[in-house]
């Protein structure tokens, strides 16, 4: 069985402890970056077990899988969408753990679930939620349109997180079973285009379109889109 024996390394590089403050001010402390650190180090090590990433470069991935992990739900960070106390959260292909490790260390009290169907996968993230120590979080295998159907998780998450998973009425196709009725999805895009926006409206069915969060990265400025959506407290 494959092992990931993830350690601390002060030999990785370090990543950017500033440029939180483009669309995240106030969210990520000290205590948080250390994490986030940590986090990083895991991924250049299981990296080399199992293709997790193709984006190491430091810049790169505090950009595009820190920074973009926080982003995509800054709504919901900021209070601007009401939330239970202690929500129940699950990323659904979650791969090398984005957005969920990220969120689980910027959010301790909420309560994750990762998503994938690849083992190997699922085995670091587990690793790695055990090196961090996020007692609040869990990682499972399986396809999410299998699991969503069973007792633990049918109907149970105040939200629902999918990045670079499948098309967006696909990807509302495998996050329903999932949610409370009144559940949040979040869907993380890069481009939001015409026949993206219209293959949406196809998958609406059970669902509210709340809003079309578009930003651009601090570095890079690369076009990115959280789509935010609610169940209805009744399918139809």
């Amino acid at each position: 069985m494959l092992e990931f024996n993830l350690v601390d390394d002060d030999t990785t590089s370090s990543l950017p402890v500033s440029g939180w403050e483009r669309g995240l001010e106030g969210v990520v402390t000290p205590e948080i970056m250390a994490q986030f650190q940590r986090f990083y180090e895991a991924v250049v090590q299981g990296n080399r077990q199992v293709n997790l990433t193709r984006i190491l470069e430091p810049l790169d991935f505090w950009e595009k899988h820190l920074w973009d992990s926080l982003r995509g739900v800054a709504p919901f960070l900021r209070g601007e969408f009401s939330l239970p106390p202690q929500p129940r959260v699950v990323d659904i292909g979650s791969g090398g753990g984005f957005p969920g490790i990220p969120l689980a260390i910027a959010r301790p009290d909420w309560s994750f679930t990762l998503v994938d169907s690849t083992q190997k996968k699922v085995r670091f993230l587990q690793a790695a939620i055990a090196h961090l120590g996020l007692s609040q979080t869990e990682a499972i295998a399986g396809r999410a349109e299998t699991l969503g159907a069973l007792r633990p998780y049918r109907g149970s998450y105040d939200v629902g997180l999918l990045r670079a998973v499948a098309s967006p009425s696909v990807c509302l196709r495998y996050v329903q079973p999932w949610l409370k009725p009144g559940g949040w999805v979040v869907l993380y895009r890069g481009q939001w285009r015409d026949e993206e926006q219209q293959d949406l409206q196809q998958g609406l069915s059970g669902f509210e379109l709340v809003t079309i969060d578009g930003f651009v990265t601090p570095e890079t400025q690369a076009t990115r889109h959280a789509v935010i959506l609610r169940r209805r407290d009744s399918d139809g």
